[in-house]
């Protein structure tokens, strides 16, 4: 079944887009915890971990557009997919030249885990906020520094 908004059956595109599933036997310690601001949003922030490794903290998606989260070289967005079905992030990439840019829409099925690069030559110096729909329930989401 081809997810809605990209093609996760054709590794291409996902190349394309720079978009990059977490490889097979990774293993990350999800805790969930949100860093919830109090008007319903979550303000991701990054995180960074050391040689010795460090514990990942989570968030679950807000349905919408409240989400926010900032853009910089070596950040990486990581979504976990929701327990059934699928989560859509929309991502949005400033005006160029005058010309509106449609947001990338990325999908991401139950059991998969995607990383999308924060690139502030692609979506501008954030923070951006981000719109999610679809199923969230038991999807995390957190921003993490790999540079």
């Amino acid at each position: 079944m081809a997810a809605r908004g990209l093609d996760i059956d054709r590794p291409t595109v996902a190349e394309e887009l720079h978009l990059h599933p977490v490889p097979p036997g990774i293993k990350l310690n999800l805790a969930h915890g949100p860093n919830d601001t109090g008007d319903g949003m979550t303000a991701l922030t990054a995180q960074s971990t050391a040689h010795a490794g460090a514990q990942i903290t989570t968030t679950l998606p807000t349905t919408g557009a409240v989400d926010t989260c900032p853009t910089g070289a070596g950040l990486s967005l990581v979504v976990v997919g929701p327990s059934s079905a699928s989560a859509t992030v929309a991502l949005p990439v400033p005006t160029f030249d005058g010309l509106a840019v449609t947001a990338r829409s990325v999908t991401i099925a139950s059991g998969q885990t995607w990383s999308i690069p924060l690139d502030p030559n692609v979506y501008g110096p954030g923070p951006i906020t981000l719109t999610w729909s679809g199923t969230l329930t038991a999807s995390q989401e957190f921003v993490l520094r790999t540079g």
